[in-house]
């Protein structure tokens, strides 16, 4: 019989076998894990990047550095918001690591000269609109942070310069809600049965259709709020329908322009007031501005969002034109459409609804603390409850904040410009937006470090 050598039993040769393949798994697997732990965090909301295929490409970065806010729970917020969560007490980007990281994000991009990265007009545009409203923000209520602030600015000012597409770039970006219309991806009108089905009229944007768009003609923005709130980074168009059409409106319209007394008394509402109908509509479409690759700017076919108020019913009486909580609160179905970043970016239907239960932190209207900042934050908004609740809550057209430059459109004969194919109410409201524009501190102090650059 063989005598066995110690040592070369089969459980020993297991042994052995076993260990030599641990060593070569950790000599493999170690540099693999120290190349996964050197690499940058991966975005975890999209596997894909908005700009860059790659999440972690440096557009993609920027935007998320400059966009993106962390809530205390670890939740993100702002990828796709309408604008950025930034007011005018935020401290975000001006202090700490976020503004080290912004700068750093921001210096990379310069100094890799990654706008020769990204080609496509439709992301160059959307980067340069996102970007530009960070800019427009950081150059208000200055006095604090000033050196922070010209930090951020001066990057931010030379990477729009370098992104800025060209005007016929900016000419061809498509218009999402044509696209969403010859799509039918939404019902044509209003249906009664079913109030909350969302819809898109066809003929909103024809000068001669049942809906009429308002202008002041010159003396400024219909919707001169939300044009100044906004920077004037969007034209803003009001459009009204009368459940009889066009001839219908427009004679509501005259006998408006005729009423002989005040819209408020003493602070208060003139119940005398003409009222329209039940079953007049009202829409709300905001438009992108954007400035071209010579610094011109224009406006372009882009709807940022679109805001339908269906007046179902007129209450009256008594409170009934009060905003808030007034017996004509139960007055309206409201629906929203706002744009989707990377549905556009795709060639999808850059147009989607807001869903009845969706909700966010108010920008517009805000008082300016940071939501992501304050001690207690204050709980988010339901979209679709926050205009027809709020400024827009009163009784019929106690309802419209535009219904005394709607009175004043007869002081300077908008009557016949409303029907002007030519230059009508659409052109009259992009030049006011871009005039508004141009006036503007931001837009000075934007060209002026262009200016600066320049040898």
């Amino acid at each position: 019989m063989m005598k066995r050598t110690p040592g070369t039993s089969p459980e020993s040769r297991f042994q052995i076998a076993v260990g030599i393949l641990l060593v070569v798994v950790l000599i493999v697997a170690v540099p693999c894990i120290a190349g996964l732990l050197s690499r940058p965090q991966q975005a975890t909301s999209h596997s894909v990047g908005l700009f860059e295929r790659d999440p972690n490409g440096v557009w993609n970065r920027v935007h998320r550095c400059l966009l993106v806010r962390t809530s205390a729970d670890s939740k993100e917020y702002g990828d796709e918001t309408l604008d950025p969560l930034l007011w005018r007490e935020t401290k975000h980007l001006l202090t700490g690591d976020s503004h080290r990281l912004a700068l750093n994000c921001l210096d990379e991009f310069l100094r890799t000269h990654a706008e020769q990265q990204v080609r496509d007009p439709v992301r160059r545009a959307i980067f340069l609109r996102d970007l530009w409203a960070v800019f427009d923000w950081s150059a208000r209520d200055g006095g604090n942070y000033e050196l922070e602030r010209r930090e951020l600015q001066v990057r931010l000012a030379e990477v729009l310069r370098r992104v800025a597409p060209a005007a016929a770039e900016l000419a061809a970006l498509p218009d999402n809600y044509e696209a969403a219309i010859k799509a039918k991806a939404f019902a044509a009108d209003y249906d009664p049965a079913n109030p909350h089905t969302p819809f898109l009229p066809p003929d909103l944007f024809d000068p001669h259709g049942a809906w009429v768009c308002f202008t002041l003609r010159g003396y400024g923005p219909v919707a001169s709020q939300h044009v100044g709130a906004f920077g004037a980074r969007s034209r803003f168009l009001v459009f009204m329908r009368l459940p009889g059409g066009r001839a219908a409106t427009l004679a509501y319209l005259r006998t408006l322009w005729g009423f002989p007394e005040p819209l408020a008394i003493n602070g208060f509402a003139n119940r005398k007031v003409p009222q329209f109908p039940a079953g007049t509509m009202f829409a709300f479409a905001r438009q992108m501005n954007l400035f071209d690759a010579s610094g011109k700017l224009v406006s372009t076919p882009v709807t940022e969002s679109l805001q339908i108020r269906v007046y179902h019913r007129v209450t009256t009486g008594p409170g009934a034109e009060n905003a808030h909580n007034g017996p004509s609160s139960g007055d309206q179905d409201s629906f929203e459409f706002r744009f989707a970043r990377r549905a556009l970016v795709a060639g999808r239907l850059g147009l989607v609804e807001i869903g009845r239960e969706e909700t966010e932190f108010r920008v517009f209207g805000a008082q300016g603390r940071d939501e992501f900042e304050a001690s207690s934050s204050h709980p988010q908004v339901e979209i679709l409850q926050s205009c027809s609740g709020g400024c827009h809550g009163g009784s019929g057209i106690h309802s419209v904040q535009s219904r005394e430059p709607l009175v004043r459109m007869r002081e300077h004969g908008a009557a016949d410009v409303l029907d002007d194919a030519h230059f009508g109410p659409v052109y009259w409201e992009t030049e006011e937006a871009l005039g508004a524009k141009q006036g503007r501190y931001d837009w000075g102090l934007l060209n002026g470090y262009w200016k600066a650059k320049q040898p």
